[in-house]
């Protein structure tokens, strides 16, 4: 689903950066960002919100980048599927310059189903004594 960065947040010394409002509550588990201007890498913090007072931390330390002379790019962030109406993404500014707000933001909306079970398959085994050779 995507949205457009709504609002920069409050600037301080360390930090910057932007809300998204998706319009209403979705099931998420992923965050991307386009139309940085490159080369860039930097520092990210990530919340979510239902309702933009109370924030749950969905990457605490994550790491985005575009960096076109190695041919290096990350625009997105994954996390934790859960239900959120707001995502927050903070830059961290303490070691690096300031980013302007992204051309567009947008969220992966997943479904409610369980998650497949893992495929389990049986291997047969023997324990060996050691071969001192």
């Amino acid at each position: 689903m995507d949205r457009g960065p709504s609002d920069p947040v409050p600037t301080t010394r360390k930090t910057s950066g932007f809300e998204i409002d998706l319009g209403s509550m979705a099931r998420v588990d992923r965050m991307r960002v386009a139309g940085l201007p490159a080369p860039f890498l930097k520092r990210v913090q990530l919340e979510g919100s239902g309702e933009r007072t109370r924030w749950t931390l969905l990457v605490a330390e994550g790491t985005l980048f575009d960096l076109p002379d190695e041919n290096l790019r990350r625009l997105e962030l994954e996390f934790q599927p859960g239900e959120y109406r707001y995502l927050r993404l903070a830059w961290d500014d303490r070691t690096s310059g300031r980013v302007p707000i992204p051309a567009s933001a947008a969220a992966r909306a997943v479904g409610t189903s369980p998650a497949a079970p893992p495929l389990r398959i049986d291997v047969p085994f023997e324990r060996r004594g050691v071969n001192p050779e």
